[in-house]
């Protein structure tokens, strides 16, 4: 017979074996989550779920407005990168004009 973790889920199933592999990964995550909450202290009593659902809001939209933020950084980005590359662009333009410059004027003397 296999032994496994009983649950009120597990005790309640009409074939307890079968509910236990179907839903073994959550089971497991669900213990593990217990334990950790044990281990730091709180117990499902401490835990004000109203307050963090707010919590939860509440980075929800700090997380859009980063978002936000992040794309338009990203097309002052581009939009810097494409003055940088007119910039490089004239600098060797420039550079080019200038040596052909220097290069006529040695030829006429």
């Amino acid at each position: 017979m296999i032994t496994y973790p009983t649950s009120v889920s597990t005790k309640k199933a009409k074939d307890p074996e079968k509910y236990f592999r179907c839903h073994e990964s959550e089971i497991a995550l669900c213990n593990g989550a217990e334990q950790m909450l044990k281990n730091a202290g709180i117990t499902p009593a401490d835990i004000n779920l109203e307050e963090l659902r707010k919590k939860y809001e509440s980075l929800k939209q700090e997380k859009a407005v980063s978002l936000e933020k992040a794309k338009l950084l990203s097309d002052d980005i581009k939009e810097l990168e494409h003055c940088r590359q007119v910039m490089y662009d004239y600098e060797k333009e420039d550079e080019r004009r200038n040596q052909q410059v220097f290069r006529n004027r040695d030829q006429t003397l």
